[in-house]
């Protein structure tokens, strides 16, 4: 989460390039790196001569998933767990990512059945 400069359905969505991504997200420039490499290794993303990052379309159809449960997780730890705003969506950018599908499927059924979304 929180790497992409526009939301996953853009025709072009790009990815921060890596001197400044390490500063806005707070992770090192070689943990940056890592990251962008791990996900050129599966094939997720296009890294350009000048430097710009494009999803793939398997990377694109990731990205849209992640993008999904980070809204809902943001909607359920507002409404539900009731915190600020901004702590819901520091926290969904942690969660999205390592959440199972079965918890989440249980949390979007929660906020579907008691017409939260």
């Amino acid at each position: 989460c929180c790497i992409g400069t526009s939301t996953p359905k853009s025709p072009r969505a790009t990815i921060i390039p890596s001197d400044t991504s390490s500063i806005s997200l707070k992770l090192s420039k070689p943990s940056v790196s890592r990251g962008l490499g791990l996900l050129k290794e599966k094939n997720l993303i296009q890294i350009g001569i000048a430097g710009d990052i494009e999803f793939t379309p398997e990377g694109r159809k990731l990205a849209e998933r992640v993008f999904k449960r980070h809204q809902y997780l943001t909607v359920f730890f507002k409404h539900i767990a009731k915190v600020p705003s901004d702590v819901a969506e520091a926290d969904a950018c942690r969660v999205e990512h390592v959440i199972s599908d079965k918890t989440m499927k249980g949390i979007i059924a929660f906020l579907k059945e008691n017409e939260i979304v």
